[in-house]
């Protein structure tokens, strides 16, 4: 099956980028249960879910960009349902309301990554780089045959990272040419680690992808899985 990912769009349909500012919260932006700090694992009770402030020179889409969630997006209720008719691996919707300049409420959910299904990944066909945390390149094209590998490589990452307070010098690897197992079957999912984006990518189907965009669900982009946006 064909996949692609998903990115909210950055077009004029939107008016303004970020499209959503100024969240509405409960406590501290600090605090380990706000949603931007949920990096992570499935939202439970004690997450405190934020509200939004449209932009006045925004527009309301389908799928809109903000400026502080983390990899998390805002979607309408409508596309919100269209997502749900189909399995979904590793993301989780939740409500909350977005606030016009006209003081109007708008209810919609966010959608949140908390999980890959690294069994969807062909190890062996993908590429893998690493990099530092401001986007200096140290090794590119890298080649691995297992998730351990992977794995065992990003924990030395985190754990030599603790060695040094200089931020650039902390190194981190992530997929650079992502390449799903031939046999995968999943119509949208969330994977982590990936370049561009913010480091999460979510991919869907051609199944899904037609049937978003035959709703005309707006501010939605989808490329190839490997494609970036905007370039």
């Amino acid at each position: 099956m064909k996949f692609w990912r998903l990115y909210n769009s950055a077009e004029k349909e939107v008016g303004f980028v970020p499209q959503i500012i100024q969240p509405i919260f409960q406590g501290q932006y600090s605090d380990q249960n706000q949603l931007w700090n949920v990096y992570t694992g499935k939202i439970d009770d004690s997450t405190i879910i934020p509200k939004g402030h449209l932009h006045k020179r925004a527009n309301f889409t389908d799928l809109m960009s903000d400026g502080f969630l983390n990899n998390q997006r805002f979607v309408s209720n409508k596309l919100r349902s269209i997502i749900e008719k189909y399995p979904a691996e590793g993301i989780q919707f939740v409500h909350s309301e977005i606030f016009t300049k006209k003081a109007e409420n708008i209810p919609v959910s966010i959608i949140h990554p908390f999980q890959t299904n690294r069994l969807f990944i062909d190890m062996k066909r993908s590429e893998f780089q690493i990099a530092t945390v401001f986007g200096e390149i140290i090794e590119e094209k890298i080649k691995l045959s297992t998730i351990n590998e992977f794995l065992e490589i990003r924990e030395n990452h985190i754990n030599e990272s603790k060695m040094y307070e200089d931020i650039s010098l902390h190194k981190w690897i992530s997929i650079s040419k992502l390449v799903f197992n031939e046999k995968v079957d999943f119509e949208i999912c969330s994977v982590f680690d990936v370049m561009h984006g913010g480091g999460v990518g979510y991919y869907v189907s051609q199944n899904l992808k037609d049937d978003i965009l035959n709703a005309e669900c707006t501010g939605v982009i989808f490329r190839e899985i490997n494609e970036r946006y905007p370039n």
